[in-house]
């Protein structure tokens, strides 16, 4: 009797601490889950942070870029500035002594006009003889294979004739 009572007192601590076990067991597996997750989410922030990098280095280039067009612009503006104002200061100097007039004006435009058209003009010649110069040259290549034919024909003839006349001989001889 005795024995009995100490063999199920020993069966139910057994079976504490195995219950006690897989308590444990789930626990772990449960942290290592959590482990998991958050690997997961330091790989996801670590990702953001490479995009954020990325996008930071981007936008810094486009800054720098937008930075030199602009002071480009700015010099290019300082330089109009001055050369209005050296003119300024000339036309002041000369009183208005020196005026276009509507006819002078017109005068000019018309010889812009004018060296516009002999442009378009020079331009259509220039064109027709860059194709003239195609054709002729494409004309020079067909007679130089022509050529090359013929020449391997009259080479063919002279072959031929040169047989013959060595087949003569030989019946002469």
């Amino acid at each position: 009797g005795e024995l009995l009572v100490k063999h199920l007192a020993l069966e139910r601590k057994y079976n504490n601490l195995e219950g006690a076990i897989n308590l444990k067991n789930e626990e772990v597996h449960s942290l290592k889950m959590e482990v998991q997750k958050s690997k997961e989410s330091i790989n996801a922030i670590q990702e953001v942070s490479r995009t954020k990098e990325e996008l930071n280095q981007t936008l810094k280039e486009k800054l720098a870029e937008s930075k030199r067009g602009h002071n480009e612009q700015l010099g290019a503006y300082a330089e109009l500035l001055t050369k209005h104002s050296v003119l300024e200061s000339a036309r002041n100097n000369l009183g208005g002594a020196i005026k276009l007039t509507n006819e002078e004006v017109q005068s000019f435009k018309t010889e812009v006009q004018t060296a516009k058209e002999s442009t378009n003009v020079l331009t259509e010649a220039n064109q027709s003889l860059e194709r003239s110069n195609q054709m002729k040259e494409e004309q020079i290549h067909t007679l130089k294979v022509e050529l090359e034919e013929s020449k391997r024909g009259h080479n063919g003839q002279l072959g031929a004739s040169k047989v013959a006349y060595n087949e003569l001989l030989a019946m002469h001889t």
